[in-house]
């Protein structure tokens, strides 16, 4: 009886060894693969802390960006306004005045009556190709003041004689002037790496 409890014991003793064996082997694979874990996450955590980085730098910039083209913006529509308002004074006032006062100057001349009077008239400016494209040192300061003609490349505005005066009217006006353009930043294009090689599933 006591041979046979002792084979008993005997078999239960090797079977824990067994199981003791395989729980020390599959522990020691999972601790295996907790650092492989690890070492991915810590990896990933890098990539993540830098892309993190990049993206807020990205952000700055763009608000800083953003500040730039409002300040742009309010100042070109303040010129343009200036322009505008100039424009329509010379030619709804300044012109039209000077004219009026010349026909009735002129309104009793035998030798250049009004009907005679032919004055040039001149198509709309056409614009030719700017000589640069882009300007990565736009927008230049002076004394934190944006200036306009500190950046960029210039471009030729040309038109043409629709009416030619004869010599009782107006000469034509200059037919070709120089401009700025090309006044902002060139773009760049988002370029990536070759694929890393696969990552251990």
């Amino acid at each position: 009886q006591w041979g046979k409890f002792k084979d008993l014991v005997d078999e239960l003793e090797a079977e824990m060894d067994r199981d003791k064996d395989a729980w020390t082997a599959f522990r020691a694979d999972l601790n295996e693969q907790l650092d492989v874990v690890a070492g991915l996450k810590g990896d990933c955590q890098t990539k993540f802390d830098a892309a993190t980085g990049k993206k807020n730098m990205i952000t700055t910039e763009s608000e800083e960006k953003s500040v730039q083209m409002r300040e742009l913006t309010v100042d070109y529509e303040h010129q343009m306004g200036i322009c505008h308002s100039r424009v329509a004074e010379l030619m709804y006032t300044d012109v039209c005045a000077a004219r009026k006062v010349r026909n009735e100057v002129l309104s009793s001349s035998k030798e250049s009556p009004p009907e005679k009077i032919s004055d040039c008239e001149v198509s709309n400016w056409v614009g030719e190709e700017c000589s640069v494209q882009c300007d990565n040192s736009c927008p230049h300061k002076i004394g934190g003041k944006l200036d306009p003609y500190g950046c960029g490349g210039t471009k030729t505005l040309r038109r043409s004689v629709v009416i030619s005066a004869n010599k009782y009217g107006v000469k034509c006006p200059q037919l070709k002037r120089d401009t700025r353009c090309g006044q902002y930043k060139c773009p760049v294009d988002c370029k990536m790496s070759e694929w890393s090689g696969w990552s251990k599933c």
